[in-house]
């Protein structure tokens, strides 16, 4: 057991100092650009580079990254200032490895990176030719290496002449007036050679930027035009390389072809093109060899890399470029969109990131669903809660004014019982003054106590008949018997009882009725009906000013069913119900009276009888007064609802 524990603790320490061993310390690469951090190229090269360095066997990889922008900014004078800056900048980094883009930082990389950079080597990349002072260099150190951008003119010009077969000149569009200009051109100058003898060649190189875009706009039909590069013009005017293209093949009445891809969607038509990020990758390629232990000098620098062809299709069908001339190994770019480009070029990718997309947004979708339901789960209980509490409310209140309303229901019930005993009690002392004034008049011989006598019958009558319908009114109107009788009956009763206040109150009460027009029914709840009807319509006329009056009219109607019936209305003077109290008024305790009087069940209580009386009872919305009507069967068909 022990010998085991030994044997594993051995191992343990083993690999963890195998794979301490494998990983090393931090790595510093210092990035060097010819160009300003805006040019595209620079840019390509860049990302080609930074995304494809091996890190893995690195505790830490940091990269010290600097512009240069020659450009704008060259000279000796200016590259002293800048060795100096980077001196107090990195003289107390150990630098690993310089990369450099372009020219001008391989020019000064090499020139000064024993004084600045650690002497540390150079992996260069967008180099215009390896001129002879670079090469007997070369020969004596080999610190340094990477790749050439060599411009496959001659491949172009053919290319050109196969999609424009009648072209007779060739234009070449290039500044004199930077390094990498004359580079160009020299190298163009090598590459047409083979078609002087047949074609007209012209340098456009010393215009300024609008005589050049002027100068596009005249070309001929019989030409090829070429493009190398023009960021400076004779005037010493700087401009971005995407932006002089771009106006230029806005101008142009020709297509464009070049040689470097980052060109292309800014107005190149397309050609034979040296690609930054491939530059950047090869570089990167370099890198990885020198860090994994490979020697600079082991590493031959690549002198003539493959440029791909690639052909914008916009631009083709732009200037009516047959299509079938194009070479089958060239790559055409389609303008899809974005998301095409992307599907095409990282299909694997592209189908992954859908598919985790798809179920992120599946996932997202079912929990807010959910979070959705949730809440309105929650908003639905905190209103039902509400709703619950306002219905208790209001019931509660309900209850409170129904309890209100039945107590005086009930108390007016017992004035009632009270006034039908009084009303009996009055008829003794009422029946002896009528007997006793009759006595006086038979023995009287004075002919002006006559009249007093005539007004003491007249006021006993007038007594008896108010006694004689409260009687009948107050009586239960549910027990009383149903017989057919004169309708003229029940209104003198309910007449009794309010004639003297609707004089007193001004009020002309019109009575419409056949003295001889019958009804089945209850005497005593007829009346109580009328009695209810006639005291809403004083309430109401009260308040007028003038013009009060009601009228009572009954008549036999027919309707469609073909069957008869006696119409009972009342109407008054008043302005009708309003609108949207018109649906309530059958409803128990409602009431429309501004001093809710009343217990507001008289037009129930009025429609429950009718109802039960095979009639029917409303509101009439379509007279221009207040007009209620009780339309109770006729007498002759009482045999079907007896």
């Amino acid at each position: 057991m022990l010998y085991l524990k030994t044997l594993l603790t051995f191992l343990f320490i083993f690999i963890s100092s195998s794979l301490h061993a494998q990983v090393k310390g931090d790595l510093n690469i210092v990035v060097l650009h010819s160009y300003s951090q805006e040019n595209d190229w620079t840019n390509r090269i860049a990302q080609g580079f930074k995304s494809n360095i091996n890190s893995s066997k690195y505790s830490r990889v940091d990269f010290f990254t600097e512009y240069i922008d020659s450009k704008r900014f060259y000279g000796d004078d200016f590259d002293q200032s800048l060795k100096n800056l980077y001196f107090n900048k990195f003289k107390t980094l150990s630098v690993d490895l310089i990369a450099t883009t372009d020219d001008y930082a391989l020019d000064f990389a090499l020139k000064y990176r024993k004084e600045i950079f650690n002497n540390a080597p150079i992996i260069f990349s967008g180099i215009n030719g390896f001129d002879k002072r670079k090469r007997e260099l070369y020969k004596r150190d080999k610190s340094f290496t990477g790749i050439l951008s060599i411009l496959d003119v001659k491949k172009n010009i053919e290319l050109a002449l196969r999609l424009q077969p009648n072209a007779k000149k060739i234009i070449f569009i290039n500044t004199k007036h930077t390094p990498s200009g004359r580079y160009f051109k020299g190298q163009f100058e090598d590459g047409v050679k083979p078609f002087l003898s047949q074609y007209e060649v012209e340098y456009i190189e010393d215009l300024s930027f609008e005589e050049l875009y002027k100068r596009c706009r005249n070309f001929k039909d019989d030409a090829l035009v070429f493009y190398g590069g023009y960021s400076r013009d004779r005037l010493n005017q700087h401009a971005r390389f995407r932006d002089v293209i771009s106006n230029i093949s806005r101008n142009s009445t020709l297509p464009v072809y070049g040689f470097t891809d980052f060109y292309l969607n800014y107005g190149l038509a397309g050609g034979h093109v040296v690609s930054g990020f491939e530059q950047g990758k090869s570089m990167a390629k370099m890198a990885n060899d020198y860090l994994s232990g490979k020697k600079v000098e082991d590493i031959p620098i690549i002198k003539n890399p493959q440029n791909p062809l690639i052909l914008d299709s916009k631009l083709l069908k732009k200037y009516n470029i047959d299509f079938k001339r194009i070479p089958s190994n060239a790559r055409v770019i389609y303008h899809h969109g974005k998301l095409y480009n992307l599907y095409t070029s990282y299909k694997k990718e592209f189908w992954l990131t859908l598919l985790s997309f798809i179920v992120l947004l599946i996932s997202s979708g079912v929990l807010y669903y959910f979070s959705i339901k949730q809440k309105e789960f929650k908003e639905s209980l905190i209103t039902l809660n509400n709703i619950l509490e306002e219905k208790v409310q209001e019931r509660t209140k309900q209850l409170i004014d129904q309890q209100s309303k039945l107590v005086n229901s009930a108390r007016l019930a017992t004035m009632g019982e009270m006034a039908s005993g009084i009303a009996h009690e009055i008829n003794n002392p009422l029946a002896i003054i009528d007997l006793t004034a009759g006595r006086v008049k038979q023995r009287t011989k004075v002919e002006s106590n006559f009249k007093q006598i005539n007004r003491i019958n007249t006021t006993v009558s007038r007594i008896s008949k108010i006694i004689k319908g409260l009687k009948h009114l107050s009586k239960d109107g549910e027990k009383s018997k149903k017989e057919n009788f004169l309708l003229m009956e029940s209104i003198e009763d309910v007449n009794s009882l309010c004639q003297e206040r609707f004089k007193e109150y001004d009020i002309t009460f019109n009575v419409e009725v056949d003295p001889e027009l019958k009804v089945y029914g209850s005497l005593v709840q007829i009346g109580q009906m009328l009695l209810n009807l006639l005291n809403n319509s004083f309430d109401e006329l009260i308040s007028k000013k003038d013009n009060r009056w009601i009228t009572l009219k009954a008549e036999r109607v027919y309707l469609r069913d073909n069957k008869s019936y006696v119409e009972i209305s009342i109407t008054d003077s008043g302005k009708g119900i309003k609108k949207e109290d018109q649906s309530k008024l059958m409803d128990p305790f409602f009431t429309t009276k501004a001093d809710k009087r009343g217990a507001g069940l008289g037009l129930t209580v009025c429609s429950n009888i009718i109802s039960n009386y095979g009639g029917e009872f409303f509101y009439d919305a379509e007279c221009e007064n207040t007009r209620f009507v009780m339309r109770l069967p006729d007498l002759n068909d009482q045999q079907a609802v007896s």
